[in-house]
């Protein structure tokens, strides 16, 4: 299946506890491409030691909390329709372990935490990027900071064809924080996308309409907008994802 396949998925939102979705609730994402597969996503460790996320095809379920990004949220309060929510991924939550490329060409699965690595990790975008400029995908990576500000970290990467006889190379990276907007929308794969009133209207520069509060609960279809973190480069990636909330 070619990557274009892969990115016309809808995401199925699993809620193993409760049937609210809540300020620190435990969730289970998996993509419904169109081939029937239903790799789900999870976080790695690499060769140079960085944590990041990616899609497995692996049968073990991989945890995330959803968390609000409001000033001072409380566990159990419920998420609202348009709210902007973070993804926090913890090693106690896990079941299933994670693969660990560190030292170990093969990545075996590692079912403890590393001793130096906190139990706690959040989604963040680097900036630099790591791929080429005129690349439509961008790596993300795993950071311990729960900050939803902007801050520098060192990342270990691989050494240039120059700099490979000085073995490790270490590069300051700008990473920001990735936040998503949640909206409920009607239960179809293009959502409200294709609703008459908004036809021929850019909806990501378009501001959204909201009719009252609501609780995202399970059964619903909701909408996530990946919104754009503020870089010191032009850099835009938002994109549209359906996501099924199942208990």
């Amino acid at each position: 299946m070619s990557d274009a396949e892969f990115r016309q998925t809808a995401w199925k939102m699993q809620v193993p506890e409760g049937r609210v979705l809540t300020h620190g609730t435990r969730i289970s994402i998996q993509s419904l491409p169109v081939d029937k597969r239903t790799p789900t996503m999870s976080v790695y460790r690499n060769q140079q030691g960085v944590f990041s996320p990616t899609m497995t095809s692996n049968e073990g379920p991989s945890f995330w909390r959803i968390l609000k990004t409001s000033k001072s949220p409380v566990d159990g309060d419920p998420i609202q329709d348009g709210e902007v929510v973070r993804l926090s991924w913890r090693f106690k939550d896990q079941t299933d372990g994670f693969r660990d490329f560190f030292d170990d060409a093969f990545g075996r699965r590692r079912y403890t935490k590393p001793g130096d690595v906190d139990d706690t990790l959040y989604l963040k975008v680097p900036f630099p990027r790591f791929e080429k400029t005129s690349s439509n995908g961008m790596a993300l990576v795993m950071s311990p900071a729960a900050t939803t500000s902007p801050i520098i970290e060192t990342i270990k990467v691989l050494p240039t064809a120059n700099e490979a006889a000085g073995g490790e190379v270490s590069m300051k990276y700008n990473l920001h924080d990735l936040s998503f907007r949640l909206d409920a929308i009607a239960n179809r794969p293009s959502g409200a996308a294709s609703d008459y009133m908004v036809a021929g209207i850019d909806q990501t520069n378009s501001a959204s309409i909201r009719l009252g509060a609501h609780n995202i609960q399970v059964g619903d279809t909701v909408s996530i907008w990946q919104l754009e973190p503020v870089l010191s480069a032009p850099v835009k990636f938002i994109a549209e994802t359906c996501l099924n909330v199942v208990g």
